[in-house]
């Protein structure tokens, strides 16, 4: 089975074996990661596609760290936010939240729901069933989806939302995402 691993950054991708698959950095972001995935099914001609990196947890059941199989992504913050002047407040009216499936998940991963955000801990996104976010899911799936090609997602958690972090934690977390992104291409390629 042919394999092809996207990172968002490089930093994601360093800890990783390269020798186990094609890798390819696709940037931060849905408009990067959308293209650079057209490109990789398009010209590589994978069986299959995983995108892997790291994203932030809602969720006390997860710990930095943790590696998690996404099963869907909803864009969670396409829309607007109206003032409340009468109640002082705020409120985010969403616009067009559509839900984006994978098509297959790893065995021994938590598989999860997550929202695609444009940024970090985007403060008005419903988080109502959902464990964590991240930049580049929804693009990612929805462009392997109507290119027809299989797809996966892993993520490592970096934080709690709404917590900083660094390079250094991301460093950290992809160690761990590398050990599984290398067990589930080997599991692919068996």
């Amino acid at each position: 089975m042919k394999v092809v691993v996207m990172f968002p950054t490089a930093i994601e991708a360093e800890a990783f074996d390269g020798t186990l698959c094609d890798v390819v950095v696709c940037g931060v972001g849905g408009a990067e990661c959308g293209a650079v995935t057209a490109r990789v099914v398009s010209e590589i001609h994978p069986d299959i596609v995983v995108l892997a990196g790291v994203a932030g947890t809602y969720s006390s059941r997860y710990e930095v760290g943790q590696t998690i199989a996404v099963r869907s992504e909803v864009v969670a913050d396409m829309g607007r936010v109206e003032s409340w002047s009468e109640v002082g407040g705020e409120r985010f009216t969403p616009l067009f939240q559509k839900e984006y499936l994978a098509t297959d998940t790893p065995d021994g991963y938590d598989a999860v729901r997550s929202n695609t955000v444009n940024g970090c801990g985007a403060p008005y996104v419903a988080t109502d069933g959902v464990d964590v976010e991240n930049m580049e899911g929804a693009a990612f799936f929805a462009t392997a989806q109507a290119l027809g090609v299989r797809s996966m997602q892993l993520r490592t958690i970096s934080n709690r939302v709404g917590e900083r972090f660094d390079i250094a934690d991301v460093r950290r977390c992809a160690v761990e995402l590398a050990h599984a992104v290398a067990e589930v291409v080997e599991k692919l390629q068996e």
